[in-house]
């Protein structure tokens, strides 16, 4: 014989002349003495599995004189219904159905003022007026009755599985959790009863099965009055539910992202909801410069700095969230120099007049050596095609410590003039230096100017012929190959930053206060180093006089 899931109670219908089953003797319903983990307080839930044989005032149970009271179909309702003496009925929406297993729970909370009514893990309906607990009450508890001391009536009529009574609130989540498996009592919080109704043999004899035992292990068994415990009705039966429910973890979700980001990088956002409804969770991300989104790992395109900081995610399952989950992404900050191996790194930028310097210029860079050998700073002159023009690098006269000046023209290499300046700069140290140069003085025609302060000067009436040579900084067009011509490209090893180009002459104040500072476009030629992405490494050339143009080529 197949063993009992489920207890089938005989409420006849209550189909007698009088409308209502008072008076009747042979309906069947369960007592269970007073106990203090029954007399629930401020917050309970009750659930249990029904299959309901009509539709009228099902008692599921009944608490001594009405301290809590949940039937199905109450008073002419559709749905369910919960009362208590100082609160009144609360009815819920929807409708219960009949002839078919169903679920169904309330949840009741007079600290937060809410009793809410569910029917399959789905809430029916949340009622929020007048929600009150009654005085201690110390009549028995009946399952399957109303009103014990009283009426004793509207009994339960269809069979009942898995009947739990809690001393707390359960979540929703928790009521889906444990709703279609067996309950394991062991290390639940809060369960004042448990009653599985798995005694006994299907439709047999169970004369001899005469209680309903409470697994809660707070000893609430229940005595069954009047149940026939033989045949199909009023007896030990079939029920729904089967299996062991995994135990309930609250849902909590974890947030990360592939952060630190450099601007026009992607962003991505990942979200990991675990516990409890972790598979089905649905996800709510909130974040900087009004960001929102609901899918579970979102991202952002083109990445900017407005869109750095705290984003916050929250999992929601089976009207359960989690707690708030946060991830700070970062924002790399912006390449303010750029730094060159000294092997093959050049940046070029084409021909543009305002670069081709005649009698007057200032050109300035921050920079850092990070080892001495014949490097170029800045250069408009090409060896390859006779371009040549202006050039500052190091090592120009043999000394690869030195900084030196060079100014050639058109042509074949004559009469150059090659300055050495005799400054060594130390290496890994920053230095500020500037470069002017007056072709209409008598005297010190051209300066180097390092931190602000004068530290050389020689008389030098060289007048620079226009030409067709790209701008170089970093290398150049050396004899041989082009800008890839190896050592003869002379390549700069260490950082250049601030590339700064006027076509006229700045004086030692103007030099002084501006070097630390980044300069608005006004009237003169200005390179900036600003930002490195990647393998793009941009420079921004403004030629301003007043035309504007920009590159973004970098040779490697």
């Amino acid at each position: 014989m197949a063993s009992a899931t489920a207890l089938h109670f005989n409420g006849w219908g209550n189909t007698n002349p009088s409308g209502s089953n008072v008076g009747l003797s042979t309906y069947d319903y369960i007592t269970v003495p007073d106990n203090g983990t029954m007399d629930l307080g401020n917050t309970y839930t009750i659930e249990s599995w029904v299959y309901l044989d009509d539709n009228s005032n099902n008692t599921i149970i009944d608490k001594g004189a009405y301290r809590y009271l949940f039937q199905t179909h109450p008073n002419g309702q559709s749905g369910l219904g919960l009362y208590n003496t100082t609160m009144g009925w609360r009815y819920s929406a929807g409708t219960v159905p009949t002839n078919q297993w169903v679920h169904i729970a309330v949840t009741f909370d007079a600290v937060a003022g809410r009793v809410v009514f569910y029917l399959n893990g789905n809430v029916l309906s949340t009622h929020t007026s007048g929600i009150s607990t009654p005085g201690p009450d110390n009549g028995i508890i009946t399952i399957g009755r109303q009103d014990p001391a009283g009426c004793q009536c509207n009994n339960f009529d269809g069979r009942m599985d898995e009947l739990r009574v809690w001393n707390r609130v359960l979540p929703q989540c928790e009521i889906v959790n444990n709703m279609n498996c067996e309950l394991n009592p062991s290390g639940q919080t809060g369960l004042a009863a448990l009653y599985r109704f798995n005694q006994g043999a299907v439709n047999a004899n169970n004369s001899s099965i005469t209680t309903a035992i409470d697994a809660s292990g707070n000893g609430n068994t229940g005595t069954l009055v009047n149940f026939a415990l033989t045949g199909t009705t009023s007896n030990w039966a079939t029920g729904t539910v089967s299996g062991n429910c995994s135990s309930f973890v609250p849902l909590s979700v974890t947030a990360s992202n592939n952060g630190p980001l450099n601007i026009g990088a992607t962003l991505n956002l990942t979200a990991i909801a675990t516990g409890s409804g972790a598979a089905t969770a649905t996800y709510a991300w909130t974040g900087p410069n009004s960001f929102t989104a609901s899918t579970q790992n979102p991202s952002i395109s083109s990445f900017q700095t407005v869109n750095a900081g705290a984003y916050n995610v929250i999992a929601t399952s089976n009207g359960c969230s989690s707690a708030q989950a946060s991830t700070t992404v970062v924002a790399n900050t912006p390449a303010t120099a750029l730094d060159f191996d000294g092997n093959n790194d050049a940046v070029f930028a084409n021909d543009t007049n305002p670069l081709d310097f005649t009698s007057t210029y200032t050109i300035q860079a921050m920079i850092n050596v990070k080892g001495y050998q014949y490097g170029t700073i800045v250069a408009k002159f090409e060896d390859d095609n006779n371009n040549r023009g202006y050039m500052i690098n190091l090592g120009e006269t043999g000394d690869p410590t030195k900084l030196c000046v060079v100014h050639s023209r058109l042509g074949t290499w004559t009469n150059p003039i090659q300055w050495n300046t005799g400054f060594t700069p130390a290496l890994n140290t920053w230095y500020h230096i500037a470069v002017t140069f007056d072709a209409t003085l008598s005297s010190n025609n051209i300066k180097l100017y390092v931190n602000g302060n004068l530290q050389a000067q020689t008389t030098w009436a060289f007048t620079l012929t226009p030409n067709v040579s790209r701008l170089y900084i970093g290398g150049y067009d050396g004899p041989g190959n082009g800008v890839n011509a190896g050592a003869n490209s002379r390549f700069f090893k260490g950082v250049i930053d601030d590339v700064r180009m006027f076509n006229r002459t700045l004086c030692q104040d103007e030099i002084a206060t501006t070097m630390n500072s980044s300069l608005q476009a006004q009237n003169r030629g200005l390179w900036h180093i600003t930002d490195s992405i990647m393998d793009l490494l941009m420079l921004t050339i403004q030629a301003l006089l007043p035309l504007r143009m920009y590159w973004t080529t970098m040779v490697r």
